[in-house]
Protein backbone atom coordinates (compact mmCIF):
# COMPACT_ATOMS: atom_id res chain seq x y z
CA UNK A 1 0.00 0.00 0.00
CA UNK A 2 1.28 3.47 -1.59
CA UNK A 3 0.09 6.56 0.07
CA UNK A 4 1.44 10.09 -0.76
CA UNK A 5 1.09 13.18 1.32
CA UNK A 6 2.69 15.75 -0.79
CA UNK A 7 1.98 19.66 -0.07
CA UNK A 8 0.72 21.86 -3.71
CA UNK A 9 4.63 22.98 -3.48
CA UNK A 10 5.69 18.86 -3.85
CA UNK A 11 2.40 17.92 -6.22
CA UNK A 12 3.66 20.49 -8.41
CA UNK A 13 7.20 18.94 -8.85
CA UNK A 14 5.43 15.74 -8.97
CA UNK A 15 2.65 16.02 -11.20
CA UNK A 16 3.81 19.32 -13.45
CA UNK A 17 0.51 20.88 -12.48
CA UNK A 18 1.01 24.67 -10.93
CA UNK A 19 0.63 24.85 -6.79
CA UNK A 20 -2.06 27.81 -7.34
CA UNK A 21 -4.17 25.54 -9.94
CA UNK A 22 -5.62 23.91 -7.07
CA UNK A 23 -8.44 21.97 -9.44
CA UNK A 24 -5.79 21.19 -11.99
CA UNK A 25 -3.96 19.78 -9.01
CA UNK A 26 -6.96 17.89 -7.61
CA UNK A 27 -7.52 16.34 -11.48
CA UNK A 28 -3.38 15.07 -11.30
CA UNK A 29 -4.27 13.67 -8.30
CA UNK A 30 -7.33 11.46 -8.83
CA UNK A 31 -6.19 10.54 -12.36
CA UNK A 32 -2.52 9.52 -10.31
CA UNK A 33 -4.72 7.58 -7.79
CA UNK A 34 -6.48 5.21 -10.85
CA UNK A 35 -3.11 4.70 -12.70
CA UNK A 36 -0.85 3.67 -10.00
CA UNK A 37 -3.56 2.30 -7.46
CA UNK A 38 -2.24 4.30 -4.70
CA UNK A 39 -3.84 6.73 -2.91
CA UNK A 40 -2.85 10.68 -2.96
CA UNK A 41 -3.63 12.87 0.14
CA UNK A 42 -3.03 16.19 -1.46
CA UNK A 43 -2.80 18.61 2.01
CA UNK A 44 -3.78 22.39 1.80
CA UNK A 45 -7.05 24.01 2.78
CA UNK A 46 -9.53 21.34 2.18
CA UNK A 47 -7.17 18.82 1.97
CA UNK A 48 -8.25 15.82 -1.18
CA UNK A 49 -8.17 12.12 -0.22
CA UNK A 50 -8.39 10.28 -3.03
CA UNK A 51 -7.48 6.40 -4.08
CA UNK A 52 -8.63 7.41 -8.02
CA UNK A 53 -12.04 5.95 -7.81
CA UNK A 54 -13.24 7.62 -4.40
CA UNK A 55 -12.25 11.10 -3.18
CA UNK A 56 -13.23 12.98 0.32
CA UNK A 57 -12.67 16.39 1.61
CA UNK A 58 -11.36 17.11 4.56
CA UNK A 59 -12.69 20.53 6.18
CA UNK A 60 -10.24 20.09 9.42
CA UNK A 61 -6.79 22.00 9.98
CA UNK A 62 -5.80 25.55 9.27
CA UNK A 63 -3.01 27.74 7.91
CA UNK A 64 -0.98 27.89 10.81
CA UNK A 65 0.26 24.48 10.75
CA UNK A 66 1.73 25.04 7.79
CA UNK A 67 5.25 24.76 9.46
CA UNK A 68 8.50 21.83 9.00
CA UNK A 69 7.37 18.36 10.89
CA UNK A 70 3.57 18.68 10.64
CA UNK A 71 3.73 16.26 7.43
CA UNK A 72 5.54 14.35 9.39
CA UNK A 73 3.24 14.47 12.10
CA UNK A 74 0.52 13.16 9.48
CA UNK A 75 2.30 10.56 8.20
CA UNK A 76 2.84 9.14 11.80
CA UNK A 77 -0.60 9.12 12.92
CA UNK A 78 -1.74 7.67 9.32
CA UNK A 79 1.09 5.04 9.96
CA UNK A 80 -0.25 4.21 13.45
CA UNK A 81 -4.17 3.64 11.95
CA UNK A 82 -2.54 1.16 9.40
CA UNK A 83 -0.60 -0.61 12.52
CA UNK A 84 -4.14 -1.26 13.87
CA UNK A 85 -5.43 -3.18 11.08
CA UNK A 86 -7.43 -0.22 9.38
CA UNK A 87 -6.88 -0.25 5.45
CA UNK A 88 -4.96 2.85 3.99
CA UNK A 89 -7.85 4.77 2.64
CA UNK A 90 -9.75 5.04 5.41
CA UNK A 91 -6.50 5.16 8.01
CA UNK A 92 -5.48 8.45 5.43
CA UNK A 93 -9.20 9.73 5.89
CA UNK A 94 -9.61 9.51 9.19
CA UNK A 95 -5.68 10.60 9.95
CA UNK A 96 -6.27 13.40 7.94
CA UNK A 97 -9.43 14.99 10.28
CA UNK A 98 -7.29 14.35 13.47
CA UNK A 99 -4.59 15.52 12.00
CA UNK A 100 -6.35 19.13 11.49
CA UNK A 101 -8.84 18.92 14.27
CA UNK A 102 -5.26 18.74 16.91
CA UNK A 103 -4.39 21.41 14.31
CA UNK A 104 -7.20 23.28 15.43
CA UNK A 105 -7.61 23.06 19.00
CA UNK A 106 -4.13 23.91 19.77
CA UNK A 107 -4.41 27.27 17.33
CA UNK A 108 -7.35 27.74 19.15
CA UNK A 109 -5.89 27.33 22.58
CA UNK A 110 -2.44 28.42 22.08
CA UNK A 111 -3.48 31.44 19.95
CA UNK A 112 -0.31 32.26 17.63
CA UNK A 113 0.27 32.47 14.46
CA UNK A 114 2.17 29.26 13.96
CA UNK A 115 1.17 26.01 15.26
CA UNK A 116 4.51 23.45 15.91
CA UNK A 117 4.66 19.97 14.98
CA UNK A 118 4.84 19.24 18.54
CA UNK A 119 1.94 21.17 19.55
CA UNK A 120 -0.25 18.65 17.03
CA UNK A 121 1.14 15.65 18.55
CA UNK A 122 0.06 17.37 22.43
CA UNK A 123 -3.89 17.91 21.35
CA UNK A 124 -3.92 14.70 19.27
CA UNK A 125 -5.32 13.23 22.54
CA UNK A 126 -7.70 16.16 22.96
CA UNK A 127 -8.87 15.46 19.34
CA UNK A 128 -9.57 11.20 19.75
CA UNK A 129 -11.41 12.35 22.52
CA UNK A 130 -13.84 14.64 20.40
CA UNK A 131 -14.41 11.60 18.23
CA UNK A 132 -15.39 9.11 21.12
CA UNK A 133 -19.03 8.70 21.68
CA UNK A 134 -20.64 9.15 24.95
Amino acid sequence: MRILTPHPGEWERLSGVKAKDRAGQIVAAHDFAARTKCIVLLKGNQSLITNGEESFTNATGNASMAVGGSGDCLTGIIAALICQGMNGMDAARLGAHLHGLAGDLAHEEIGTPSTLALDLIQFLPAAFRQLAVP
